[in-house]
């Protein structure tokens, strides 16, 4: 799987997973184990989406299995459902998501103002800019490090 595909898919607030062609997938929870459905409701704004980029018709069933398997996929990378920041474009959708304005938002990733500039004219966001994003969306304050036992 490539790495565009983060790009491609988002969570919505019901737990729904919904790809850019407007298909959603629901999350069935199992004993061990994930199922991932389509959404019958979002069926005709898939087929609309696919057959306007020129896919043939009798290839859409294999297009929508290969979605199902790129959900799971993406879900089992995404666990906690935080939007996962890769690009500065992401990075300033995360400033509005959290409601702040520039300079809050460069303090609360720790980076100065002109980093944060920087950062979001990228095309790749750095990990630790990445991590810190999605633990302050996700809530996850501080954690505190496990105390070693003295030798």
């Amino acid at each position: 799987m490539t790495a565009n595909i983060d790009k491609a898919w988002t969570r919505l607030p019901s737990g729904r997973l919904r790809h850019i062609c407007g298909l959603e997938f629901e999350l069935v929870e199992g004993d061990g184990y994930t199922d991932v459905e389509t959404c019958d409701d979002t069926l005709a704004e898939f087929q609309k989406y696919e057959l306007a980029r020129g896919v043939p018709v009798h290839d859409l069933a294999e297009r929508l299995q290969r979605l199902c398997r790129e959900a799971a996929y993406w879900n089992q990378r995404n666990q906690c459902g935080a939007r996962v920041v890769a690009t500065g474009d992401d990075l300033r959708s995360w400033q509005d998501r959290m409601g702040l304005d520039f300079e809050q938002a460069a303090l609360a990733l720790g980076v100065s103002r002109a980093t944060y500039f920087n950062l979001l004219s990228r095309d790749q966001i750095d990990r630790r800019t990445e991590l810190a994003a999605a633990s302050l969306e996700a809530k996850i304050t501080a954690l505190t490090p496990a105390k070693r036992p003295r030798k």
